[in-house]
């Protein structure tokens, strides 16, 4: 499924280079000037070039508010009450969502293209990969539920705050992983070299293509 998921990436990249420059002739008198590339690949803006599928679970017990967290005498006599009231309340959620490695295309200057017409080589400087977490609007799937006693069922408003605590713990997992953006970097650079050496073999150019660097960060 993997491999399966790649190729067919490298296929869509491929696509999006051919119907980008259909049409477009090879031969020493029609090598396209760097502004001309720099134009045909801000059409394209922002490229996705590799994700990475991220399972989560999330196991709400009661009573699980701690006194620092309740912020107000309203809640304080909530919180005593959940703490004092017979029975037990454990829900178990899961969500899917993904990390997304993509380049902003409409970054790229006319700098960063540097054309060999004698050798008919392209060296290419693309802005950094970059990062987007998808799914903020993700769905929770309750897996399993037991309430006992006198707890009452999660309610909306309870289930709404839990997504909300979630996926903020998920951005603040997702920043604090070096390993996964590293991994993502490498199979979006190894995506984007591929397109690029296609795209620009269609143009009768040989490519080189490097990657400025730049902190790792999360879109939200």
């Amino acid at each position: 499924m993997l491999w399966f998921k790649v190729l067919s990436r490298i296929f869509s990249l491929f696509l999006t280079a051919v119907l980008l420059f259909s049409g477009c002739r090879s031969g020493k008198s029609d090598l396209p000037a760097a502004e001309e590339l720099k134009a045909d690949l801000q059409k394209v803006e922002k490229l996705t070039l590799a994700e990475a599928d991220i399972h989560k679970v999330i196991i709400l017990k009661d009573p699980d508010i701690h006194l620092k967290d309740v912020g107000s005498v309203k809640n304080m006599l909530k919180w005593a009450e959940e703490k004092i009231k017979p029975g037990v309340r454990t829900a178990v959620f899961s969500f899917d969502s993904q990390l997304a490695a993509f380049i902003d295309l409409s970054r790229l200057t006319e700098e960063d293209i540097v054309i060999d017409r004698k050798e008919k080589r392209c060296r290419m400087v693309l802005p950094p990969i970059m990062f987007e977490l998808l799914g903020r609007d993700f769905t929770m799937q309750l897996d399993y539920q037991r309430i006992t006693a006198y707890r009452s069922p999660v309610t909306p408003q309870e289930r709404a705050e839990l997504k909300n605590r979630a996926y903020k713990r998920l951005e603040k997992e997702v920043a604090q992983n070096p390993a996964l953006h590293e991994q993502l970097r490498s199979r979006a650079e190894y995506r984007a070299k591929i397109w690029l050496t296609e795209l620009l073999a269609m143009k009768g150019l040989t490519a080189e293509i490097s990657f400025k660097q730049e902190k790792s960060s999360v879109k939200p």
